[in-house]
Formats: C-alpha cells, structure tokens, sequence
C-alpha cells in the first residue's frame, strides 16, 4: 500500500487495530504451522538457496530492517513462538528428516 499524493479529498475511516507494544495470545492448529513453514520456504521470492541462507544469515546476525530478511524474519518470529509454546505444552515429537531426500523418513 502506497500513500500517493491525491487531489481527492481524505477519506477517514474507523480501523481496529493493536496498541503499541501489545502482546495477545493466540492458538494455532498444526496446519498453519505447515503453512507458515511453506510459505518461509516456498513464498517469498528467493533468487536460489544462496539467497535464501545469506537473508537466513541476516537476520541471525540482527541485520533484518528491509528486504527479506524483514519479512523472513517475522515469519521466523512466528514459528519460533509457536515452538515455544508447543514445547511448554509438551506438544513436539521428534521425527527423522532426510537432508539429502529434503523429506520426512516414514516411522
């Protein structure tokens, strides 16, 4: 969304909307997570896999004001909270994961 200059006149209206430095909580189901996971990996428009860990390294080393790295960085945000929360509610499983594949290994 741009704020281009107009001839119009301002049209105002009411917007919900969180404070400033608000915390809520929410619950998730185990699909969005796999979304948000897909759309870290698959829907932000990464040049190739070097792109993709020079904007991961990024936002490790705190360097995510713009670009991908910010939006990599908030989905990482994210899924991070979910973790934590799924770790506190003892929620996680461990499974085995193929590198080479790029898949899970059947149980």
């Amino acid at each position: 969304m741009t704020n281009k200059p107009t001839d119009k006149a301002p049209e105002i209206i009411d917007l919900e909307t969180l404070p400033p430095d608000s915390d809520i909580t929410i619950t998730i189901n185990t699909d969005i997570y796999i979304r948000l996971q897909q759309l870290l990996l698959e829907g932000l428009p990464y040049k190739d896999i070097p792109d993709f860990q020079a904007n991961l390294k990024k936002v490790h080393d705190g360097d995510s004001k713009e670009g991908l790295a910010y939006h990599m960085h908030t989905i990482l945000y994210i899924l991070n909270l979910v973790e934590d929360a799924a770790k506190k509610g003892s929620k996680l499983v461990k499974k085995k994961f193929d590198l080479t594949a790029g898949k899970l290994v059947e149980d």
